[in-house]
């Protein structure tokens, strides 16, 4: 494939061959010839390779769905991707039209999907079905299919429009990349979690992570639901929802890895409105998936079957198009598929672990990978089919089907090469999804439930931030679903169980107080960051973060202020009194809820202004339990988080918990008070700007860390060719050098040519590098993973690729690498303290490495790694050396809300505003007749109680 650049280049090419045989005269036309012909393909080569690009496919697809001709959709930028641009330009009003794949202006994307509508629409104004006017129900039909509830607002922007525009309405908001509200501040906050090693933690610090991780996806819940409740574009939260629900991972599943579903949810926002094969390629990457589904430990030798038999039954083919052949062959195609917990869960390939051999699917025979096969899955008929039969029901009814218009839906899906606004748009215009008699045919989903009722009526009750955890009691919590096969929907939504606390809940929302205000979080934090005022006369606030389960009743708490003597002794200068804990769970109502499922809130609280405690005391007093069958019938508990007082934050996972439990395990977590009790606070973290690591305590030069791990050894045996003992090293740094994490690879190497001791430094082991820039020219590099890593050689043979990779270094870096070689073996005893020496069986290891380690430790001193490497050789620095109270507290306060793009106070369906004349509140809320309330009842309770309003 030839673009303008590579025939420039064969052609320039041509002409220093003439001038070349002419000048010089000394080679015959035959030996020109033949270099001519191999540099040109050279040449070629290079160019296709440069010229080839995924955004330029990208765009070329989008340009061809809306009626231009962009020329072969292959990625190669050319005169006729310019000229359609520079149509798209003309027919759309996009003011800047780009030369090269470079500069794709801002609004490209608006632009495309307005070509494409406008395309769309004319294609449609021969069916009479779409070119009808929209009215009331219409309009709250196509809503609610559409989006989550429908708010009279958006009501009004489509009555008066042809069905065919207001299909393009909703297709323009299916890009759910832009939110109203930032995502919480933890998934890009630094420091970054040590997920890789975690394990190495003693039980307390362990749990203390878990905790951590667990309020972490509660606070990315509760920004999902106020992000659905908030948007303009609910649309586009409807898909999102689609796609969690289709490619499932479960967090429960996942070892506390919160930001692997965050990241998991932020693809869905990414890639879920563009191309389904570039969707289901992202999700063989997905560290979610990969650890959910055991990919990540899938090697050549044992092939996990998990992913690849849900990939196709449930994500692509549906059951029974596969056979068990085909279960094992795709098995083996996606060995090495991994993730790497040390680089922030970057997907990896794994070279080693995957199996190179000969793969038979679906007919074709090759050396297939996993990105292989989604291209294969993608030309079996069944894809389209089953993704349709997805989308069918989720849009236009669980319980109708008419196979003849669906299979007029799959045609176009599969034609367009699986664009997903094309299957969107397909299923919108069908004679099927206006049909009456698919009206009503959709059980409302808990998110339909609460946010599509707080949607539509634009009533916020005063324990909104409390619906994740209700939707939680009634089967829908959000990134927890069941199993891989996700929400069942239809009715298992409404079982005998869960239909009378449907309604009770509904029912809350109409009587429910409305939400006040919440303070402004920047605000809230201004005021939680105010110094010092400890001499200042008026009183200071203490914030104090807290959830609650209501059990015949709120739990009740009290906060006092200690202050320590010169004698050690503690007195207590003030106490604040019982205070109720607001806004908690009903547990006799709902039942009990998950952890990261509760509702958090933020109490103030005046403490004296010449009061400075050095100890707060949190207690929970009235404790209440149980409800029929123990405490899931009902338990009154209290949840500590933490206490800020003069921009500090004491957390109560670093407290000591005492309760009248009676089980030491219960007091093991603090902060969860399952029975009255106390948790007291002395240690603090100071809220600052930025998460910044405070200047080391240390005068020194030499090797500093964090922490040190062993991760994994081989017995030593001599007998062996390659044997390699692994040790982790958190943020180790020596002078400007300082990864934030690696692991060293101790190495002894019984080589043909001799003994070889060596220490491997690889980059999938170190983040964001191993030596604070790119690795040296020399390194080696794998040349399918593109891994690359570096051999310090000690005794024995050094290759010539190993002495450039020692002289290529800085100075610096020499220094990093030295002071590691010369202080392995202290990091080996540092590594002797901590859970992974005694769960991975370190000792009995290391009696076999002991006699390398003793060479070792005579051949250092004479080494030129023992010239270059700092006087002082190591120090251990703890974790808490780094700050990150202003994280902790700032990823989890609460955030102003609003409906469907409205103030609360504006939203209100009851207001003169919102009446759409001549449409009764029942056809403004129902999407069938009311089977209890009176047709022209405009008492909202009543309609939110009726039977038909479970229905969309």
């Amino acid at each position: 494939k030839k673009t303008v650049e590579t025939s420039c280049w064969v052609q320039c090419f041509g002409v220093f061959g003439y001038r070349f045989n002419a000048e010089l005269g000394k080679f015959s036309m035959k030996y020109l010839a033949f270099l001519f012909v191999i540099t040109s393909t050279v040449f070629l080569s290079v160019s296709s390779a440069i010229a080839q690009d995924s955004h330029v496919e990208r765009v070329q697809r989008a340009l061809t769905l809306a009626g231009f001709d962009a020329g072969p959709i292959d990625g190669f930028w050319g005169q006729q991707t310019r000229s359609a641009l520079a149509a798209l330009a003309e027919q759309t009003g996009l003011e800047t039209v780009t030369e090269s794949p470079d500069a794709f202006p801002p609004q490209l994307d608006h632009a495309l999907v307005a070509a494409f509508n406008t395309y769309e629409e004319q294609k449609e104004e021969v069916l009479p079905h779409l070119g009808r006017i929209m009215d009331a129900a219409d309009a709250r039909h196509l809503l609610e299919r559409a989006g989550i509830g429908a708010h009279p607002s958006e009501m009004f922007a489509l009555i008066g429009l042809t069905r065919s525009q207001g299909i393009s309405r909703m297709i323009e908001g299916l890009d759910g990349r832009k939110t109203s509200d930032l995502p919480p501040a933890w998934i890009t906050a630094d420091p970054y979690p040590q997920y890789w090693i975690r394990w190495d933690y003693e039980e307390e610090q362990r749990q203390a992570f878990r905790i951590a991780r667990d309020a972490e996806v509660g606070a990315l819940r509760d920004w999902w639901v106020r992000e659905m409740i908030a948007t303009r574009n609910p649309q586009a939260e409807r898909l999102i929802l689609l796609w969690n629900n289709h490619f499932v991972s479960a967090y429960s599943g996942l070892q506390e890895e919160s930001h692997s579903i965050a990241y998991q949810h932020q693809t869905f926002r990414d890639l879920g409105h563009g191309n389904f094969r570039d969707l289901a390629r992202a999700m063989i990457h997905d560290p979610a998936m990969l650890s959910y589904l055991d990919n990540n430990r899938s090697r050549k030798e044992q092939p996990n079957e998990n992913l690849a038999r849900e990939l196709m039954e449930l994500f692509t083919l549906g059951e029974g198009n596969a056979s068990e052949m085909t279960v094992k062959e795709m098995a083996r195609a996606l060995t090495g598929y991994s993730y790497n917990t040390l680089r922030n869960m970057e997907f990896t390939f794994n070279t080693w672990d995957h199996d190179p051999g000969q793969k038979s699917l679906f007919g074709a025979r090759g050396r297939f990978d996993g990105d292989d096969v989604i291209d294969l899955i993608l030309e079996q008929e069944a894809t389209a089919q089953f993704i349709t039969e997805r989308f069918w029901a989720v849009y236009i009814s669980e319980f109708n089907d008419n196979p003849e218009e669906r299979a007029g839906i799959e045609t176009q899906f599969r034609d367009a090469d699986y664009d997903i606004k094309t299957l969107v748009r397909a299923v919108f215009a069908s004679e099927d999804f206006w049909a009456l008699e698919n009206r009503g045919t959709i059980v409302k989903s808990p998110v339909d439930l609460f946010v599509g009722t707080i949607r539509s009526t634009g009533l916020l009750p005063n324990w909104w931030n409390s619906l994740s955890a209700r939707m939680s009691s009634i089967g829908q919590n959000l990134f927890e679903a069941p199993n891989v096969a996700g929400w069942p929907g239809g009715a298992d939504w409404v079982t005998p169980s869960r239909i009378l606390v449907r309604s009770e809940m509904i029912a809350d929302i109409a009587e429910a107080e409305p939400a006040r205000a919440e303070d402004d979080t920047a605000m809230l934090m201004a005021q939680m960051m105010a110094p010092d005022m400890a001499d200042a006369l008026g009183p200071r606030t203490i914030f104090v973060r807290y959830a609650a389960e209501d059990f015949q009743g709120p739990p009740r708490f009290t906060v006092s202020a200690l202050e320590t003597g010169e004698d050690g002794m503690m007195t207590r200068r003030w106490d604040s009194g019982a205070v109720n804990a607001s806004g908690g769970v009903d547990t006799e109502r709902f039942g009990r809820v998950e952890y990261s499922e509760l509702p958090w809130r933020i109490a103030r609280l005046e403490l004296p202004g010449d009061i400075e405690p050095t100890v707060f005391r949190v207690g929970f007093l009235n404790d209440n339990c149980c409800g029929p069958g123990g405490s899931d019938g009902g338990d009154r508990n209290f949840y500590l988080d933490w206490v800020s007082l003069d921009a500090k934050i004491y957390s109560a996972t670093s407290g000591t918990q005492t309760t009248q439990c009676g089980n030491p395990r219960s007091d093991s977590r603090p902060g969860r008070m399952y029975c009255a009790g106390t948790v007291e606070m002395t240690e603090y973290e100071v809220l600052i700007e930025e998460a910044k690591p405070t200047e080391l305590p240390l005068a020194t030069e030499g090797l500093v860390a964090e922490r040190v791990a062993f991760e994994w050894a081989n017995p030593l045996d001599s007998g062996q060719g390659w044997v390699s003992l692994k040790i982790g090293l958190l943020a180790p740094k020596v002078g400007t050098i300082a990864p934030d994490a690696m692991i060293v690879e101790l190495v002894q190497d019984h080589h043909p040519q001799g003994r070889r001791i060596l220490l491997q430094f690889s980059d999938r082991s170190c983040f964001p590098n191993c030596l604070g820039d790119e690795m040296p020219r020399a390194a080696y590099r794998d040349d399918k993973s593109g891994h690359q890593h570096l051999n310090f050689v000690l005794f024995g043979p050094e290759w010539s690729e190993e002495r450039d990779q020692w002289t290529q270094l800085t100075n610096d870096q020499r220094s990093f690498v030295s002071a590691i070689w010369v202080a392995l073996p202290e990091l080996i005893e540092a590594a002797q303290q901590g859970r992974n020496w005694r769960e991975r069986d370190a000792a009995a290891l290391y009696e076999s490495w002991k006699p390398l380690l003793d060479e070792i430790a005579t051949l250092l001193p004479n080494s030129r790694y023992a010239r270059s490497a700092p006087d002082v050789s190591f120090s251990l620095v703890p974790r808490n050396a780094y700050g990150g109270g202003m994280m902790m507290a700032q990823g989890r306060l609460p955030t102003p809300i609003s409906i469907a793009g409205l103030a609360p106070a504006d939203a209100q369906i009851n207001a003169p505003r919102w009446q759409i004349d001549g449409v009764p509140l029942a056809q403004q809320l129902l999407a069938a007749a009311p089977v209890i309330a009176a047709h022209d009842t405009d008492v909202l309770a009543d309609l939110l109680g009726d039977p038909s309003f479970n229905l969309k």
